[in-house]
């Protein structure tokens, strides 16, 4: 998902009232069905955490 489309779903989120928190649960919960591997599934949540907080806005 690039960065627009992502702004869109943050936006579309919060228009249907979802949290922060409800929303980053979706994101994880995306990243546990993506990424396989432990290790690289922490780091994969962290760096989406990260950048969720900053769309967030």
């Amino acid at each position: 998902m690039d960065a627009e489309q992502a702004k869109n779903v943050i936006k579309e989120a919060k228009q249907a009232g979802a949290s922060f928190e409800e929303f980053e649960k979706e994101v994880v919960w995306h990243c546990y069905q993506e990424v396989k591997t432990p290790n690289d599934l922490r780091e994969h949540i962290e760096k989406q955490s990260a950048k969720l907080k900053k769309m967030w806005g």
